[in-house]
């Protein structure tokens, strides 16, 4: 896909937004809260399946669609291990008085919650959850601002709604959240150290590993952590085609990951804000692994408009885009206190900042780069595509800088790269197999980007099919494929591309003929096949 394509929200996720799909549960147990859970009786120990569907009109006994449960929390307290619960398209509320806010759907291991249903299937495959929407919603007082159920942004969240939507601590990779919008939660009480009530408006997760897919986290706000969900203390969930919309936190507006070693494949993060860190994503002491995930107009007013990283944080992002985000510092991203990510097939364009357009690196945060694309993002101080401080060393292989601009102009050598002294440390990018305007103008380095570590091509146009224009970001803008001519095109090293990497950021061959080409995506030789007349 071409990166104006790829750099709005997924067409299916824009459709479930467009249909304003949204939800909550409510977490039985919460200790938190000094609750505990309800042994409600297991009414469907022989069934496979609990039917919930909110205006069935049968017996309320869950066993069929006629008999569909009308609430979820109900089929929820009555499931066991080894359940499915089909949810028909609605709108469903953990609680149903306006003072419970600390109600919420718990979701349980062994146990697979499934919307997007009509409430006529007998197969799950039959299920449609695009055009069946099935909201989770937080607002419970019933006063919010929403689409046919559906909270688009948090400042559209009135009065006072769940503290949590949905709630999947210690929930084991058995347990299965899909095909559901959630939305209007609201995490605004003061926490302790385990941040129950200000993290988590969408989702929180404290120990557990659910399994979470076909989902969309729409304007739900956090005073601290994680606007949409919350992950920490040894939690592992895996997410896959999940949307993050409209949510806002002090801290990861979208997805607060503290200690978590979260997997998220076909994620976008899109218009999602936060005050001090991460108005995508933030994370801290944790590992995640990110691929195929869109970081699209996200915004903080402090450090890393696409996405943070602290405390050791060492992220693995193959075929990840950054467009159009903006901060005061790290616009697409900031890497901090000796975290160091590993970036393959990733493209950074379009990101605004006041240092850093692209990518901050601070505090012995050295980062490796392998065929990343930096182009239109701008610095309205220094280093338009990336800015480097306090030991930090990255290291950049099959790379492009290429028309990025910061106060010093555009595509001066500063604006690709800026190393900044202090003291005694002045960090030193080990550059190799890559084209960075500025820096080797005719084919003589210049010292001050980092260490010319060979095989550097000279300034020359990677002859990209549209170059964005910094001086319009924060944009989405451009479409960085190399055009047939492109002297970028088989110049790269392949031994550099880490095991398993097989496509770039298109999902076509990372290597289409000998040798890779450089930056993100890898030119592929048109193929026209002969005209046969019969």
């Amino acid at each position: 896909m071409s990166l104006t394509r790829a750099s709005i929200v997924n067409p299916r996720h824009r459709k479930l937004i467009a249909f304003s799909l949204v939800g909550i549960i409510w977490v039985l147990g919460m200790a938190a809260y000094g609750r505990f859970p309800l042994t409600g009786r297991s009414v469907h120990a022989g069934s496979p399946i609990i039917y919930v569907q909110a205006t069935a009109a049968g017996n309320n006994s869950g066993d069929s669609w006629q008999n569909a449960y009308t609430s979820l929390q109900t089929a929820l307290n009555n499931a066991s291990s080894g359940q499915e619960i089909w949810v028909a398209a609605g709108i469903y509320k953990p609680a149903d008085a306006a003072n419970d806010r600390a109600a919420t759907f718990g979701l349980k291991s062994g146990v697979a919650v499934y919307g997007g249903f009509a409430g006529t299937e007998t197969e799950r495959s039959q299920r449609d959850w695009e055009n069946n929407p099935t909201i989770l919603s937080g607002d419970i007082d019933n006063n919010d601002t929403n689409t046919a159920g559906v909270v688009l942004d948090y400042n559209h969240i009135v009065g006072s709604n769940s503290y949590h939507v949905v709630t999947g601590s210690s929930a084991n990779n058995t347990a299965v959240l899909d095909g559901f919008i959630i939305t209007a939660g609201l995490a605004n009480s003061e926490s302790d150290e385990m941040c129950p009530g200000g993290c988590g408006g969408g989702l929180y997760i404290r120990g557990g590993s659910p399994r979470l897919s076909n989902l969309v986290f729409s304007g739900s706000r956090a005073v601290e952590n994680g606007g949409g969900l919350y992950n920490w203390e040894n939690s592992h969930p895996t997410l896959s085609n999940v949307t993050f919309s409209g949510n806002y936190a002090s801290w990861g507006g979208g997805i607060a990951n503290w200690g978590g070693n979260i997997v998220l494949n076909q994620v976008t993060f899109s218009q999602n804000k936060a005050h001090n860190e991460g108005g995508g994503m933030t994370g801290w002491s944790s590992n995640p692994v990110l691929t195929n995930v869109r970081f699209i107009e996200n915004s903080v007013t402090w450090r890393g408009g696409g996405m943070y990283n602290d405390r050791d944080t060492t992220p693995i992002l193959t075929n990840v885009i950054f467009s159009g985000n903006q901060a005061d510092e790290g616009g697409g991203m900031l890497n901090w206190d000796y975290s160091s990510p590993i970036l393959t097939n990733v493209i950074f364009s379009g990101n605004h900042a006041n240092k850093g357009g692209g990518m901050y690196n601070w505090d012995g945060s050295s980062p490796m780069l392998i065929n990343v694309t930096f182009s239109g993002n701008r610095a309205t101080g220094s280093g338009g595509g990336m800015y480097n401080e306090s030991y930090s060393n990255p290291l950049i292989y099959n790379s492009i800088f290429w028309q990025n601009q910061d106060s010093s102009g555009m595509g001066t050598a500063v604006a690709s790269i800026t190393n900044w002294e202090s003291g005694a440390s002045t960090p030193q990018p080990t550059i190799r197999y890559s084209l960075v305007q500025g820096c080797n103008s005719g084919g003589v380095w210049e010292s001050g980007c980092g260490l010319d570590s060979g095989n550097n091509l000279p300034d020359t146009d990677p002859l990209f099919y549209t170059t964005p224009n910094p001086a319009q970001t924060p944009t989405t803008d451009g479409n960085l494929r190399l055009q047939a001519t492109s002297p970028a095109i088989n110049v790269g090293n392949n031994s550099y591309i880490p095991v398993g990497v097989t496509t770039d950021l298109d999902g076509r061959p990372r290597i289409a003929q000998l040798t890779v080409d450089l930056g993100a995506y890898e030119y592929l030789t048109p193929v026209f096949l002969p005209i046969v007349i019969r």
